[in-house]
């Protein structure tokens, strides 16, 4: 019995230790089962982390940060602009961006579509290509994620930089604690820039893809390069579906029949655009103006003056304030250097044109380099020919070009007498001023420093395109060529590039046609007998260009075909080492490119007139033309 009883104690005993094994094997399963399952559940949540890191784009992950590409044909426009982005992502996650060009793509068909990279303005890429035909106009800027690049898209450069802004704040936005940067893979806006090209809001020309050029004075060119009137017509249409209104319209005949040149300005609250077609060079230009910082000419039924004062209309070639060397034969042949008595110009006598219009009002075309001298006798010869010598109206004073030459008496005219005279408009067109820096010899800050004085608060100030006429009194003047038309071209570092920049217009005061050429310089008149024909370009009266030292030549003058031509020349010698050798204004006559002038058969040599430090009067009525010579002393009121 007992040890029946053992027997059963001890099954019992081992079914209770059987359960307490199977217990702790079905404890232990759960608890390696719990195990298990965290490590899946942990594993599954790295996932979804990861998962959340490479859905969207990375621009900094892990140390690493996105390559930054910009346009190598902007590089000098955008590189400083991606490296501030470079900068900003440094900033915010201690990691250097990689900077570069597009320039990697060149020759290459395939590229790495997985590299992480921001793209900045229009590059090389398919994404930007694909963002670029997402804009709406050329001023707006799209960022957007498209694979593995962060696409900045954008025609302006000012849009690009305001593009980068934001994404500058979308990096400290999405930036967390490990300094990683991931933007959302359906990351997209759109920005505007703050200058003239967002306010323009100027519509996209799919057809041809223009060049870009900043003009300054908040002024943008677009060059359409093999363009013709379709595509004029086209852009026109597509002006006005954007809300403009037209405001003028010109047409200038071309060099051969059916190539007429077409002009055509738009007008908006904000903007103005200059729309133009050019079938001699195969361009269309569209220039847009910020109308904050340019007037419009004044159109011909607002060209109203009064003929109580009328008077005889003269058109005056100044002499400026210039000395003869004291040896005239000191350098005859590049030799020796030239002495001077008084502290005059040794260079040129730069230009200085004043019209006395019907009115007795004036124009002025530029002044001179600047002499005390030489602000004193233009203010003299305004007093000696104003109906009111207390009462000169400057209808309008126009600079050919920066130079100071041309633009230097302007400042020392305004500081004596700006308050003695009325101003009513100032017309010039400078480059920007890069551009000048980038062409030497520029004065454009010494022109607009004093148009901020008082005496211009009520004038307009225009910035002059081709194809624009100026209904000034009985003067109305056409412009037929500037630095815009020759787009795209670089200035090179010398003085004689920078002539290039000149207004070319020609004026018509009472059936006379005088053409005005300033610098007129090599590229100008190489472009000049392309777009024009002699019925656009025949005048009476030509301006020698560039003082006759060289730039222009026979196939320009040839169209022309003046009766009469002054040369702003001096009575000294005149020194361009570039040259080799030293010109007097006689042997300026022997050389090719003033052959045009030597040939009797084209003009009669006494109706050649140098400007020395004389005085030529022309005296014009209904057509005919007389002429006098007389110094100043002679000619100027004594004051």
């Amino acid at each position: 019995m007992k040890k029946h009883n053992l027997r059963k104690l001890i099954c019992l005993l081992a079914a209770v230790v059987a359960c307490l094994g199977l217990l702790l094997f079905v404890s232990c399963n759960k608890e390696n089962e719990g195990a298990d399952t965290g490590t899946q559940t942990q594993t599954q949540t790295q996932t979804q982390t990861q998962s959340e890191i490479t859905d969207g784009f990375a621009v900094a992950k892990d140390g690493v940060a996105a390559r930054i590409i910009y346009p190598n044909a902007e590089e000098e426009k955008l590189l400083k602009k991606a490296q501030s982005l470079a900068a900003s992502i440094k900033k915010e996650t201690g990691i250097e961006a990689k900077v570069t060009s597009d320039i990697l793509l060149k020759g290459q068909e395939e590229y790495d579509s997985s590299t992480v990279e921001i793209l900045l303005g229009n590059t090389k890429y398919p994404q930007s290509a694909e963002v670029m035909a997402e804009l709406s106009d050329y001023g707006e800027c799209k960022i957007k994620v498209v694979g593995n690049k962060l696409v900045v898209a954008s025609w302006d450069n000012e849009g690009v930089e305001k593009g980068i802004s934001e994404i500058s704040v979308a990096i400290r936005e999405a930036i967390d604690n490990n300094k990683n940067v991931i933007l959302p893979s359906d990351f997209s806006m759109s920005v505007y820039g703050s200058g003239t090209v967002g306010l323009a809001r100027l519509p996209i020309y799919s057809k041809i893809t223009p060049k870009i050029i900043y003009q300054g004075d908040e002024c943008f060119e677009y060059v359409f390069a093999r363009a013709n009137k379709d595509d004029f017509d086209a852009y026109a249409n597509m002006l006005k579906k954007q809300g403009y209104s037209l405001y003028t319209e010109n047409t200038i005949a071309g060099k051969t029949q059916g190539e007429d040149n077409l002009f055509k300005t738009y007008k908006n609250d904000d903007c103005a655009v200059h729309l133009s077609i050019m079938p001699g060079i195969a361009k269309m230009f569209v220039i847009v103006d910020d109308l904050s910082k340019t007037a419009l000419p004044s159109l011909y039924n607002k060209n109203i003056y009064d003929l109580d004062a009328s008077g005889d209309t003269l058109f005056t070639q100044v002499g400026l304030y210039s000395y003869t060397p004291d040896d005239p034969d000191a350098h005859k042949n590049g030799e020796g250097t030239p002495s001077f008595t008084a502290n005059g110009s040794k260079d040129t006598n730069g230009q200085s044109n004043v019209i006395r219009l019907i009115d007795g009002s004036f124009i002025i075309i530029d002044g001179g380099h600047g002499d005390a001298e030489d602000a004193e006798n233009l203010y003299k010869l305004l007093r000696t020919q104003a109906p009111d010598k207390d009462n000169i109206v400057i209808a309008a004073w126009i600079f050919t070009h920066a130079h100071n030459d041309h633009v230097m008496t302007f400042p020392a005219f305004v500081r004596e007498y700006g308050k003695s005279v009325k101003f009513e408009q100032v017309i010039l067109n400078f480059p920007s001023e890069d551009t000048a820096k980038a062409g030497g010899g520029d004065c454009r800050s010494n022109v607009y420093s004093m148009l901020s004085a008082a005496c211009f608060r009520e004038a307009k100030i225009i910035k002059a395109h081709v194809g624009q006429k100026f209904f000034i009194r009985n003067a109305p003047l056409e412009m037929l060529c500037n630095f815009e038309m020759l787009q795209p071209y670089n200035l090179k570092k010398n003085d004689n590039s920078y002539n290039n920049a000149s207004l070319v217009f020609r004026v018509e005061i009472e059936n006379v046609k005088f053409m005005i050429l300033g610098d007129c310089y090599n590229e100008q008149s190489e472009i000049i007998p392309k777009c024009y024909g002699s019925s656009a370009l025949k005048s009476d009266v030509v301006q020698v260009a560039h003082h006759g030292i060289g730039g222009t030549g026979e196939a320009v003058y040839s169209l022309i075909d003046a009766d009469y031509a002054i040369w702003p020349a001096g009575n000294y010698y005149y020194d361009f080492p570039a040259w080799g050798n030293k010109f007097d204004y006689i042997e300026l006559t022997k050389h090719s490119y003033n052959s045009w002038f030597t040939n009797p058969e084209n003009i009669s040599p006494e109706n050649i007139y140098w400007a020395l430090d004389d005085l030529d009067i022309f005296t014009l009525r209904s057509g005919s033309v007389s002429v006098e010579t007389k110094t100043f002393e002679e000619y100027l009121t004594a004051e």
